[in-house]
């Protein structure tokens, strides 16, 4: 898997836009979140890039966990050995 969502819950202001979210991601696929306006579609994408950190739940790249790592880490090549080939 090369990135997995588990049980995911996350919001703003004391309010869960996200309550208990799952989603995995194989690798060489293309997946598309979609849904309505309100739905989480934006948090989502915040908590997979790090700009929002999940209150619950389980976040992985590449079998390690990105859970609270910085979008710099991510984008520096320390997301799990995403910068190799």
């Amino acid at each position: 898997m090369l990135l997995r969502l588990h049980n995911v819950v996350a919001g703003y202001d004391g309010s869960d836009v996200l309550k208990g979210v799952d989603l995995d991601v194989e690798k060489e696929s293309i997946t598309c979140v979609v849904g309505p306006n309100g739905a989480g579609k934006s948090t989502v994408l915040r908590v997979i890039s790090g700009l929002l950190k999940p209150r619950l739940g389980e976040l992985s790249f590449n079998g390690r966990s990105i859970a609270g790592m910085k979008p710099r880490q991510m984008l520096s090549g320390n997301c799990a050995g995403a910068a190799k080939p």
